[in-house]
C-alpha cells in the first residue's frame, strides 16, 4: 500500500519546479552545499625545455607556501587566511580558506634540482626543467 501526501502548492505535474523548490527549501535549513572543487585550480603547459605548471592562489601568503617535488610527482601546499574577524556571520561564502595541498602527476622526468617557483599577483609559478633522458633527441640515420 503506497501512502501518498498532497499539500497544496504547486503541482506536482511539474517535477522541475518541485525540485528546485526542494532544493530552496533544504539550503533555507542547511545553508548552502559546495560543490567540490580543486584548489588552486591549475594549467600546466608543455614547452620544448620543460613544463610550466601555473596555479591560481589568490591572497595565499607566500610565507605558508611550500612546493616540493618527488619523482614524477609536484605537490603545492599553502594556506589562504580570513579576511575579517573571526566572530563575522556570513550570509553567503563562496571563497574558502584554509590549508589547502594540490598534488600534480607529471608525465615527464625533471631535473628536480633546477625547479624554481615564483608568487605574483596570486598566481604560483613552477617551472620544471626536463631531465636530459626526458628531452626528444634527433638521431642520425646512417647507411
Amino acid at each position: 500500500m503506497r501512502l501518498m501526501l498532497h499539500r497544496p502548492g504547486p503541482s506536482l505535474s511539474d517535477p522541475w519546479r518541485e525540485l528546485s523548490r526542494f532544493r530552496d527549501e533544504m539550503e533555507r535549513v542547511l545553508g548552502n552545499w559546495p560543490e567540490e572543487v580543486d584548489f588552486p585550480a591549475v594549467n600546466v603547459t608543455r614547452h620544448p625545455d620543460r613544463l610550466v605548471v601555473e596555479a591560481f592562489a589568490p591572497g595565499v601568503d607566500r610565507s605558508t607556501l611550500d612546493v616540493t617535488t618527488a619523482g614524477n610527482t609536484l605537490t603545492i601546499r599553502g594556506e589562504r587566511s580570513r579576511n575579517g574577524t573571526k566572530t563575522e556571520a556570513y550570509h553567503r561564502r563562496e571563497r574558502e580558506v584554509g590549508r589547502f595541498v594540490r598534488t600534480i602527476s607529471l608525465d615527464d622526468r625533471v631535473r628536480t634540482g633546477d625547479v624554481t617557483a615564483t608568487y605574483r599577483d596570486g598566481v604560483i609559478r613552477v617551472e620544471l626543467p626536463y631531465a636530459p633522458e626526458s628531452k626528444p633527441r634527433k638521431i642520425a640515420v646512417g647507411n
